[in-house]
């Protein structure tokens, strides 16, 4: 989950880590100088839960004992499973 943004504009919020992202940046690209981009991410664990308390249906957690973030809302983020810690 991040926030990009492009010379202070927002290009958007990106949270699927399967889909392709495009932004055109044409008009916000500075002609001459710096240009300064942002990719501000969120902590992936506090974003699922944040996500399963406002989903309208109880979802019960995953449940791994083997890793360190077990367990968690993991089925509400779109991220490759070793993400979490294990292969």
């Amino acid at each position: 989950m991040a926030i990009i943004t492009l010379n202070g504009v927002k290009l958007g919020f990106v949270n699927n880590l399967f889909k392709e992202h495009r932004f055109d940046v044409s008009s916000i690209l500075a002609d001459s100088g710096d240009n300064t981009l942002v990719v501000e991410f969120q902590n992936a664990l506090d974003y699922a839960l944040k996500m399963s308390s406002e989903y309208p249906y109880d979802v019960p957690e995953t449940a791994n004992y083997n890793v360190w973030a077990e367990p968690s809302h993991r089925n509400f983020i779109r991220k490759i499973g070793n993400d979490f810690g294990y292969m």
